[in-house]
């Protein structure tokens, strides 16, 4: 899908678009215009899921949990951001939207624990979907490439993956990325074969 100086651009664009100083754990420090420390946030862990499909698209889901954390006078709450977006031809970040969740939020990361890591498909597929997943946390930092997995555990994720993307692009009032996300919900609905 992409070379791994195009990974470090789209994430780089990614962290700015969270006011983040990259897409890592830990303490990160928030500067104004002038440059001076406005804030500082504590990431607790992330993950994103790029995509690329020849039939409908490129974008991906970035999902940020901010742990609750003091600065100042600034009182920063526990709370999960997500944020969808979609990749245009030059591999930049075409258009962005993303939510906050404050309270009783429910995240992917749960989905992670029933992944088979080997033996994902049975045949050579030509066409089809291509997943990059990278998640890290204060333990952890994993990058996983996958190709139309067939796994049923892969699959269940996909689908929730697509229809947390679908709800927000309805909530994006971007064109673009509701049909992205739609046209991606739609596609993993269905059985892949081989």
């Amino acid at each position: 899908m992409y070379d791994n100086e195009i990974y470090e651009k789209l994430e780089t664009e990614l962290a700015d678009k969270f006011q983040l100083e990259g897409c890592r754990d830990g303490i990160h420090v928030i500067r104004n215009e002038e440059g001076w420390r406005d804030n500082e946030v504590d990431v607790d862990y992330g993950w994103i899921i790029l995509f690329n499909s020849a039939s409908f698209g490129k974008g991906g889901i970035v999902t940020i949990k901010f742990n609750e954390n003091k600065f100042r006078k600034i009182n920063n709450p526990e709370k999960l951001v997500r944020g969808i977006f979609s990749v245009d031809v030059d591999n930049k970040i075409q258009s962005f939207h993303k939510e906050d969740e404050k309270e009783n939020f429910k995240d992917l990361i749960d989905e992670f624990n029933n992944l088979n890591l080997f033996n994902l498909n049975d045949g050579f597929i030509f066409d089809g979907i291509f997943f990059r997943i990278r998640a890290f946390s204060r333990e952890t930092d994993v990058t996983i490439e996958l190709y139309n997995p067939m796994d049923s555990n892969w699959q269940k994720l996909e689908q929730k993956f697509f229809e947390i993307g679908k709800m927000m692009s309805d909530n994006s009032g971007s064109s673009e990325l509701k049909n992205l996300f739609t046209e991606g919900s739609t596609s993993s609905k269905f059985q892949r074969s081989n």
